[in-house]
């Protein structure tokens, strides 16, 4: 092989590692109930502007209710059909169900909280069902 196409070669996989490793790293990790709630912590200290809020706070409170938003953006209208609600609502209602269902906690992904929590508070009616 000569000397451009190892070049090429090489840059090709330093530029494609990164994005190959993140990839596998989102396919293997399933945030849990536990981890979502310890980021609705976080995202609770930031909306009561708790003076003991750190950067890192901030960084896992907007992950957490960003991973929550996500989740009612992919749902509504299918698992549970909401009404207008602020951040701070979502995040009592999922904290709330996490505080109600201890045993099963940080057992299951985050994501069957999140429906669970919402579709026990706001079940669709069958006329509202979005159809898939």
């Amino acid at each position: 092989m000569d000397r451009k196409a190892t070049t090429f070669l090489v840059v090709i996989t330093l530029l494609l590692a990164p994005l190959t490793a993140a990839a596998q790293l989102a396919k293997s990790h399933i945030i849990t109930g536990a981890t979502l709630d310890v980021m609705l912590a976080s995202y609770q200290k930031l909306i009561d502007h708790d003076p003991a809020l750190s950067s890192t706070d901030l960084i896992s409170g907007s992950a957490g209710i960003g991973y929550v938003e996500g989740v009612m953006d992919a749902e509504d209208g299918k698992a549970f059909c909401l009404p207008p609600l602020s951040q701070r609502e979502v995040t009592a209602i999922v904290r709330k169900y996490h505080a109600q269902i201890i045993g099963l906690k940080g057992k299951q992904p985050a994501e069957q909280d999140v429906v669970m929590a919402l579709s026990a508070r706001f079940p669709c009616k069958a006329d509202r069902v979005v159809k898939k």
